[in-house]
């Protein structure tokens, strides 16, 4: 059996070396844009209320009856900060033409790069 030697051991190593800093470079910057794009909670207020499928969304009522309803969504929402990304718990309304339903039971959004939220 015929032995081979690694002519130039080092350039393998520098190689992965390069690699792994660049995916954590990579990881670093991702966070960095997680945590700078972490949405408010008027951010979320304006999502529910934009959703077409929305429960939240009062419609073509009047820009009084919005400003009223966008109100009290704001003041019913709750962060929770996680600093890269918040979970936003509102009330689960049953009826949009009413306020109807549970206060206590929630419904849970997860959000992050201040325009995805997705219903946990």
């Amino acid at each position: 059996m015929e032995k081979t030697y690694d002519i130039n051991p080092v350039r393998t190593t520098r190689r992965s070396t390069k690699k792994k800093t660049s995916m954590v470079l990579g990881l670093i910057i991702i966070l960095i844009l997680l945590a700078v794009s972490n949405p408010t909670r008027a951010d979320f207020v304006d999502y529910a209320m934009n959703r077409p499928d929305e429960i939240y969304k009062v419609g073509e009522s009047g820009a009084i009856t919005n400003l009223i309803a966008k109100s009290l969504l704001d003041s019913l929402t709750v962060r929770e900060n996680f600093i890269l990304f918040s979970i936003y718990s509102v009330p689960d309304v049953k009826d949009n033409t009413h306020f109807i339903g549970d206060i206590l039971e929630k419904k849970k959004y997860l959000g992050f790069f201040k325009i995805i939220f997705i219903e946990l």
